[in-house]
């Protein structure tokens, strides 16, 4: 079988509660889901109050956060 992490390092994405509890337990990408919903609310109010253009797009880039925890470890050199 494959080991993780000795064999096979494995990430998440979302850092669930359940991230935590496995065995071994999985490095993860948090999301800033409080600042997502607080920036969503923001624009949609915006638009509601007729601020923002309905057809004006706009780039919001966010960043994850990683969480190291027992499912990776550093690359080996091969040989």
């Amino acid at each position: 079988g494959v080991r993780i992490p000795e064999d096979l390092s494995m990430v998440g994405f979302d850092d669930i509660t359940l991230a935590r509890a496995m065995c071994p337990a999985l490095t993860t990408m948090a999301q800033p889901i409080s600042e997502m919903a607080r920036l969503a609310t923001e624009l949609l109010i915006q638009r509601m109050r007729g601020e923002l253009p309905t057809a004006e797009r706009q780039r919001i880039v966010l960043t994850a956060r990683l969480v190291v925890r027992e499912s990776t470890c550093r690359c080996q050199a091969a040989g």
